[in-house]
């Protein structure tokens, strides 16, 4: 399990998370940008449809050891597009319940050791759309093998 898949599969499982945004409105890529996942919304089913939300992950080494283990410091918003802002910040409050101060175990040895809430902020897009961001930063070891 990548982090992208521990992302879904905890969003999944919190009840108070899915009772506001179902799971099959996350969207996750390293590579997929904001501007990318609205413009594939609307290509694929006309006017985007809201809400969604989309995390973005981006790693940096952060230090290494003699005996090849590692941590890295890996960069997680979530962006939130929502056309109410009470539900948006609800979303927002239970992102954060859900995932600051949370550690959980990777696949191939890799473990997330802390991952805590580094940013927020909330805005309106030109459309009228709520955009809520929520930053975090992971701290993850990587084993002797990875």
């Amino acid at each position: 399990m990548n982090i992208e898949e521990m992302i879904h599969s905890r969003w999944e499982n919190t009840a108070a998370l899915t009772s506001l945004l179902d799971v099959s409105r996350l969207k996750t890529g390293e590579t997929l940008g904001v501007d990318d996942a609205r413009n594939e919304e609307e290509t694929n089913e006309g006017p985007p449809v809201l809400p969604f939300c989309i995390v973005d992950c981006d790693g940096t080494p952060h230090k290494t050891c003699n005996c090849r283990e590692g941590i890295d410091e890996v960069g997680i918003m979530f962006q939130l597009f929502h056309p109410s802002h009470s539900l948006a910040k609800a979303i927002a409050e239970q992102v954060r319940a859900c995932y600051h101060r949370s550690r959980f175990s990777l696949s191939d040895g890799r473990a997330v050791m802390s991952m805590r809430r580094r940013d927020n902020a909330a805005f309106p897009e030109p459309d009228g759309v709520w955009r809520f961001v929520e930053s975090f930063t992971a701290k993850v070891y990587l084993s002797a093998g990875y």
